[in-house]
Parts: C-alpha cells; sequence; structure tokens
C-alpha cells in the first residue's frame, strides 16, 4: 500500500460512443457524449467537473475504425 495515497478517493468511470462513421456529430459532440457517459457510470454529473482533477480522453485511430 502507497501511505501517501492513504484517504484519498479515486472514482473511476468508462464512457464510449458507437463506433463507425457518425457524421452527425463533430468531435466537441463525441467528447461531450462520452464525458457524459463517463460521469454517469462513476456516479458523478457535470455539476462535479470542478472537483475532476484528471480526465484521460482516447481516440480510436482511423486504420482501427470499421468501415461503415
Amino acid at each position: 500500500m502507497n501511505k501517501a495515497l492513504a484517504g484519498t478517493v479515486a472514482v473511476a468511470g468508462i464512457g464510449t460512443t458507437r463506433s463507425g462513421r457518425l457524421p452527425e456529430y463533430d468531435a466537441y459532440d463525441l467528447g461531450a457524449w462520452a464525458l457524459k457517459e463517463t460521469l454517469d457510470d462513476c456516479g458523478l454529473g457535470f455539476d462535479d467537473i470542478d472537483d475532476i482533477d484528471g480526465l484521460i480522453i482516447n481516440r480510436i485511430p482511423d486504420l482501427l475504425q470499421p468501415n461503415g
């Protein structure tokens, strides 16, 4: 156990969007969609965003996306 982290709190959540071609969404829409899914997954809401210390966003490279 890392004693420096004792007594701290970590909440993890995962959010994704559908895969494939989504021309009706821009990058901002997709990011907001995934963020909402992530917050829902860990029981938080947009009002809690001021308390988030870290956020990792990753996108699937075009080569890995299905040809849809």
